[in-house]
Order: structure tokens, then sequence, then C-alpha cells
């Protein structure tokens, strides 16, 4: 199967970027559990994507945003556009995300279903009220940000004075309501769950452990949540299994499917919990939760008997199961054409830094169209394994070694014309020279006539760029004009030739 990994990452976010940016780890874990199974591809959210990205582009996504751009609300956004286009996706979908991420909206469902939470205030200006039945110590938090962001030791408040000026801090810095809620000084739980329906199942229940001087709030904040050199990273500690009793662990449980279920997620989550007294308080629900190496629900997973790989397969097969997909095993290089000598295979995500390092080389790409523009990954994933172009791309190797040559492609391919144009581009100077230029346009030449049944194909060459001139004569290509000074090399400009190539069995 060909799997999108579909990512957010924050540009120039500052520190409280780093909760979203450590996602690039995680990309990488995923892709590699998936890869002996998958053509695994990541791709980055950004707003080109959203015109190339469509129903054919993948069979399923693995959806790992958190956001987009700087906004913890795209997380809602982009699984609304999978929605739209139809594409299958892993976790949960627009409602419920935009429902959890909302503290205030995810309160008043756990209230209505009688589960057990802090009591709350939700403050749009510090003038307000507070409603006398709260009890302090209280902690205000922002009520639609996750990930711990807008929380530090300063959120725990034991007067009011301190909570005005807090409930002032994250409505000016945050521009968004402020939750203030009760502090239940209990044990920190995270239970994880996964599956759908009646095969859900909850993992082996975590706890967090604060190693701090008696009488300092357990709280997992910004600082011990992500920056590793805090004291406050160092002092908390993830505990799996807790040390629970039989029927407290079954409560628990009991408790986070439940939440589960009434919040309406999909294929897993954790559910973070305060037990005090028995009782175990619902503070919110995570969909789509973090599953890094070190996650939480990464540790909740190897407490169940799975490694990384198989928890991240699980999820994957839990999410297809939910789609009814049957899953095709799709691993390795599909080879779609073989003159004996090269291979042109169809790109995949591990060809691209190679194409890249060859379109970005002055020197290699002397001749092409743009010579000087420099092409990033992005681009390349979305235009090469993204897009449905209609185009024939190809990486070429050496068949007996393995080794890369060059990138040859069809495209602008009009079936109403039947025509298309030619493009390759050998990548290393030792490789020039050997009449591999040759054969990569007699392959593509051959795919266009043979296969796509196509009547001409057309290419240009640059009049310096001798060695192209002869690959494309020696293949049958006849020059049919001149594009006056249409090539700049060095700051120079200089004619480019057009070639065509008809297809024997459309002459008459």
């Amino acid at each position: 199967m060909k799997i999108g990994v579909l990512y957010n990452v924050v540009d120039d976010a500052g520190d409280e970027a780093v909760s979203v940016n450590e996602i690039l780890q995680t990309v990488g874990h995923v892709r590699k559990s998936l890869l002996d199974r998958h053509d695994v591809v990541p791709v980055r959210v950004r707003q080109k994507l959203f015109g190339k990205l469509d129903r054919s582009s993948f069979d399923i996504i693995i959806n790992l945003c958190e956001g987009y751009g700087e906004r913890a609300q795209g997380e809602f956004w982009i699984a609304g556009l999978l929605e739209l286009m139809g594409i299958p996706y892993t976790g949960s979908g627009p409602l419920a995300l935009g429902m959890s991420l909302n503290k205030m909206r995810t309160k008043q469902v756990l209230v209505a279903n009688r589960i057990p939470t802090p009591n709350y205030q939700v403050f749009f200006a510090s003038s307000q009220k507070l409603n006398p039945e709260l009890v302090f110590p209280l902690i205000v938090k922002p009520i639609r940000e996750d990930a711990s962001v807008g929380i530090s030791k300063e959120s725990i408040v034991t007067n009011r004075l301190d909570l005005l000026k807090r409930i002032d801090h994250v409505i000016s810095n945050y521009d968004q309501p402020a939750l203030v809620e009760e502090y239940i000084d209990g044990r920190e739980l995270n239970v994880s769950v996964i599956g759908n329906g009646s095969e859900l199942m909850p993992l082996p229940v975590s706890e967090i452990v604060f190693d701090i001087p008696r009488g300092e709030p357990k709280i997992v904040d910004y600082e011990s949540k992500w920056l590793e050199d805090s004291a406050s990273y160092r002092a908390t500690r993830g505990v799996c299994p807790a040390d629970l009793t039989g029927e407290t662990e079954a409560r628990v449980k009991k408790t986070a499917m439940e939440v589960f279920r009434i919040m309406g997620l999909n294929d897993y989550a954790r559910v973070d919990i305060r037990l005090k007294d028995g009782t175990p308080y619902v503070l919110e629900a995570n969909p789509n939760p973090g599953i890094n190496a070190d996650s939480g629900f990464a540790r909740s997973s190897r407490a169940a008997g799975m490694d990384y790989k198989a928890m991240v397969n699980r999820i994957l097969d839990t999410a297809l199961k939910r789609y009814s997909i049957t899953p095709i095993t799709s691993s390795g290089e599909r080879v779609i054409i073989d003159d004996g000598v090269l291979l042109g295979i169809a790109p995949r995500y591990e060809h691209l830094n190679t194409i890249r390092d060859w379109f970005n080389d002055v020197e290699v790409s002397r001749y092409m169209d743009s010579p000087k523009t420099i092409v990033n990954m992005d681009d390349l994933v979305e235009d090469m394994l993204v897009a449905d172009r209609g185009d024939v791309d190809l990486f070429i190797k050496e068949k007996s070694s393995g080794r890369p040559i060059g990138f040859g492609s069809l495209y602008s391919i009009d079936q109403e014309s039947s025509t298309a144009e030619l493009s390759c581009l050998v990548g290393g100077n030792g490789d020039r020279g050997r009449g591999y230029g040759k054969r990569m346009v007699s392959m593509l030449l051959g795919i266009a006539f043979e296969r796509k049944m196509l009547r001409s194909v057309t290419a240009t060459a640059a009049v310096e760029n001798t060695a192209s001139i002869k690959a494309m004569k020696g293949c049958g290509f006849a020059e049919v004009g001149v594009l006056k000074d249409h090539h700049v090399v060095d700051g120079n400009r200089h004619d480019e030739i057009v070639f065509q190539a008809v297809n024997p069995s459309s002459r008459i």
C-alpha cells in the first residue's frame, strides 16, 4: 500500500514549537516501522500541498498533524480536509478533535455524562466573578491549546490576586479564554486506549511520578513535558504499569473507555486522569496522542507486549478495519522499465534526496529549464509522490550495481493530441560519455510509443548541450525548430533546439 505520513512543523515559533517540531522524530520512527510492508511517504502540511493532494494520492494517511502553522485548531482543520477529499486516515475525525481541543466543550460533555472531572469555570475576562463554589488551589489553562502549551508552575494559584494575574496572562498571551479548575492533588495517570467498537482495549495504566519537594504542586507543565534540560523535566518520570489495586485499575480503565466512546474518538487515544481517594477525575481526552518512541502511549504499548513497530502497525490495521480496507503489502521498488543495463524505477521517498542533490548541483542541472532554482524536499514530495500529474517519472539505476544514474520524465502527456514532452538528466560526471543519456531517452520513448501509444514526443536541448543533442538524434529525434535566446547559462542567453520524435507506427 502507498501510505502518506502527514505531519506539521512550526517554523520560528520560539520555545513552544518544541512540542510540535519533535514530530519529525515520530515521522521517522513511524516510517521505519511500516517500510517493510508498504511504500511510506512523509508529507509536510503546507499551503502548496492543498492543490496537489487528492483521493488518488494515497491508500491511507497516518495523520500525525497537531496543527497548521502556529494554530492548534489546524489539527481538526486538516482532518476535515481529509474527510472532504475522501482520503482514509488514522485517528479521530474533525468533530472529536475539535471538541477535545476545546477544554470547555470537553468539560461540558464529561459533566453531562456524569464522568468525574474537577470543578471548573471559564473566564473570558478577569473581571468576571469567581464562582464561590470553586476551592483554592486552582489551576489556570488556555482553553484551546494542547501539549501543555501555556501551562507552567505559575498556573497554580492559591489566592484571588494571583488568579486574576494568571487569567490576564492567558487571555493576553494566547488570545483565548482561560479555563480555571480546581487543582486535584492526586496521582497523575495516563490511560492509553486502542481499537474501536467491541474491540476497544485499554493498555496498561501509566503513572507520572514527581520527584519534587513535598508541598510543591504536581503538574505536567510545558517544561516538564518538553524541555529536557530543565529541572522540571528531570523531576518527572513515567512508570508503567502503575501500582494500582485490581479494583482501582478496573475503575480507571472503565472511565477511560467511557470517555473514548462519548467523545467519539477513533483508533487510539490517551485519557489523562487524576486519581484521588479512589475517584478517577478526568482532566482531558487526547485523541491522536503523540506516539514518539518515548511517549506515554508507546510506554503503555510496551507494557502490553507490543514493541514500537507492532504498535504502529496495530494503529494502522485498526484504521484500515474501520474503513473496511484490506491491507496489501507493497514494499520494495517498482521497476517500470528494464533495458538490460539500466532500470527505470518509480521514484520513492528514499530516492528524493539524490534527485534533489542533482537538481541543486549547478553543473549537473546546467541545462535544465531553471538551473539555479533551489529545489527542496517538500516540492519534490508534492510533485512526484502526492500530485497525480499523469507523468511518468523514472529514477534510473544501473542494473548490475544498483548505483543511481539519473532521472527522466515523460510529462505534459496529452492523450487527446497523443503527444508528450521528454527530459532526462545524468547525475554524476563519471557517468557521462558512457551512453547512459541515450539509453534513458530510448527508455522514455519506449514507454511513450509502446505503452502510451502516443503519436509524438518533443524535447529541447541548449545548443551547447552537445551530449543531449547527440542522444536525441541517436534515438530518432529530428530538429523541428529553434527557440532563440531561450536558455540562460551563467547569465548568458543561448538558443535552444526543439526536437520531435514520431512513433514509427504512426508514420504513413
